[in-house]
C-alpha cells in the first residue's frame, strides 16, 4: 500500500497541519519510500506499507495512466539521495 503527501521541507501555511499527518500515518506503519511526485507546482513525498517500496511498479502504473490519458501532466521523480 502506497501514498503520497504534502512534504514537509517545504514553504507552506499548514506545515503543523503536514506534521500531525506525517505522524498519524507512521503511526499506523507507513514508511518513507525516500522519493517524490512531482508534477506542475506540486511535489508529494511517497510513503508505503509493507516490505519494500517497488518504485519500478509504482512507474509502470503512472506510465499506463499517462498513455491512456487519464492524467494530462509530466511526472518527475527524484531520489533523496541526489540530493
Amino acid at each position: 500500500m502506497l501514498l503520497e503527501i504534502e512534504r514537509l521541507d517545504e514553504e507552506c501555511d499548514n506545515l503543523e497541519q503536514r506534521k500531525a499527518r506525517m505522524d498519524f500515518y507512521r503511526q499506523n506503519g507507513f514508511k518513507t519510500a525516500n522519493a517524490f511526485l512531482e508534477y506542475d507546482d506540486l511535489s508529494f513525498e511517497i510513503l508505503y506499507r509493507g516490505d519494500h517500496f517497488d518504485e519500478e511498479a509504482y512507474r509502470d502504473i503512472f506510465q499506463k495512466l499517462q498513455d491512456e490519458h487519464y492524467f494530462d501532466f509530466h511526472i518527475e521523480y527524484r531520489r533523496f539521495s541526489d540530493h
